[in-house]
């Protein structure tokens, strides 16, 4: 799903959902073990309206290990966590993986 949709339906949205549909819309492999690091990276060190959901991450596919990664890596591996999806968060995000290209 592309991120113009993905942010149509909710005004947060999974980490991961949202690091899928860039990746999509940018034609990048989301299971890219280095982007996807670079991805978490920039979350981090950029300021972001970021919740948590008291929604543990399940499932043993590649989608829900990288759930359970921004879990630990947020500090709580009993939470799923969430993004603020605004325009300007958009235009952050789509900045960082345009830059990948």
């Amino acid at each position: 799903m592309s991120l113009a949709k993905l942010t149509e339906k909710l005004l947060y949205n999974s980490i991961i959902e949202v690091w899928i549909a860039l990746c999509e819309d940018y034609k990048e492999d989301w299971k890219s073990p280095d982007l996807f690091n670079s991805y978490m990276n920039f979350i981090k060190s950029n300021t972001f309206d970021i919740q948590s959901l008291g929604v543990c991450p399940s499932g043993t596919g590649l989608k829900e290990q990288y759930e359970k990664k921004v879990s630990i890596i947020f500090g709580n591996p009993n939470a799923s966590f969430v993004i603020k999806t605004t325009d300007d968060a958009i235009n952050k995000l789509t900045t960082f993986i345009s830059s990948k290209n």
